[in-house]
């Protein structure tokens, strides 16, 4: 379980330390504020750290840090470093221009990213011990140590301490699912790392214990749907619980928030969402019907006390509500389960155990009036 983040200048963030819910959290906020960054650097991160007992400690040019920048689709660790901590470390170069009656004199200043760093800290949870990792962006390196004992590199803790790590783009998987590894292998696709990672893991075969584990959320998704997803031929396909066996449609036939449910399906059928993960979700409200927005947050509460410990963001308030709601009406999920984070702009964040501890929030509900209107559409 991840229980605590220290972010010190990374991307928008100059300083923020989180604290985490066991099985929720909630991230919510403008866009542009770093809500998907910051999932993006807990799943990159999460894949990385099997990898510091490695006798050497630097990822230099290796394929570990090649897939880390590829996560966010950046040329260079540097990418990654606060943008105004960078300016900090400008230095000038190159000669400076004469003054003359149509120009004025100019300074030509580049960043010297040589010298910029950002130092960031995640604990993780298990068994009632906390262990802290360092994770250290420089230049064109990644530095990662075990904090718990000075020497790190022979540092012993649990096999399975570290999680496995399951990345949910905001946009379906299903319908560019086929050839779709052989033609990012061979092509440069406008796809990040966390696809290609998440579609090899679709493709994983059906495991019948999984599907009797996960017997509750597949029903009520196969209802919304009414119908069944499934993969034949490497490709996948919808068939409608009123079709006759054997007519069954191309998935591109159906409805994109549909496809979105079905990704759900297939991951939980092939043992793709397992107990003892961490779940990253962007939005899985995106694309769907407001009255499906209900499921979702179901989906994602029932994941939760499966031990599945989920991260999302969200734009929907309505989702923010309904969370809210169902989880303080569950006896499963009691104090330090659910953590709601508001993400300001310049890497402020609001953080808390409910909505109401939000005032910006607050102050959007009201605004916005969704309160009542939200009250009624599911009295």
């Amino acid at each position: 379980m991840i229980y605590e983040l220290e972010l010190n200048n990374f991307t928008v963030f100059k300083k923020a330390n989180l604290q985490f819910g066991r099985k929720i959290n909630v991230l919510i906020g403008e866009n542009g504020s770093g809500k998907t960054l910051l999932l993006k650097f807990l799943y990159a991160a999460i894949r990385l750290l099997p990898l510091h007992q490695k006798e050497r400690k630097s990822f230099l040019q290796s394929k570990e840090l090649e897939n880390f920048l590829a996560v966010f689709k950046v040329d260079m660790v540097a990418d990654l470093v606060n943008m105004e901590y960078k300016n900090k470390m400008a230095k000038t170069t190159g000669a400076k221009k004469n003054r003359t009656d149509t120009e004025e004199e100019i300074d030509i200043v580049t960043p010297n990213v040589v010298d910029v760093e950002s130092k960031n800290i995640m604990c993780l949870e298990k068994a009632d011990n906390t262990y802290e990792f360092n994770i250290d962006l420089k230049f064109r390196d990644i530095l990662v140590s075990n904090l718990k004992n000075t020497i790190w590199k022979h540092t012993a803790f649990p096999s399975n301490l570290i999680p496995e790590a399951l990345f949910l783009p905001t946009r379906e998987l299903l319908s560019i699912y086929p050839n779709y590894q052989s033609l990012s292998k061979k092509y440069h696709l406008p796809y990040d790392q966390t696809y290609d990672d998440t579609i090899a893991v679709l493709g994983l075969p059906y495991q019948k214990e999984r599907i009797a584990e996960y017997e509750k959320i597949v029903s009520e998704l196969e209802n919304a749907i009414d119908g069944k997803i499934f993969l034949k031929n490497e490709k996948f396909y919808y068939h409608p619980n009123t079709a006759p066996q054997g007519q069954d449609f191309d998935i591109n036939m159906t409805a994109e928030g549909w496809r979105k449910l079905g990704t759900i399906l297939q991951l939980l059928m092939n043992g793709g969402l397992h107990a003892g993960m961490v779940l990253f979700w962007d939005e899985p409200e995106a694309n769907l019907n407001p009255q499906l927005i209900r499921l979702i947050a179901k989906v994602i509460i029932e994941l939760s006390k499966l031990d599945i410990q989920v991260f999302i963001t969200t734009h929907s308030l309505f989702l923010l509500r309904e969370i809210d709601m169902l989880t303080k009406a569950d006896e499963q999920i009691g104090k330090g389960d659910i953590r709601y984070l508001n993400f300001l702009g310049k890497g402020k964040i609001e953080q808390g155990d409910t909505p109401e501890e939000l005032d910006k929030i607050l102050l959007l509900d009201e605004s916005l009036n969704q309160s009542d209107r939200y009250l009624e559409m599911w009295a």
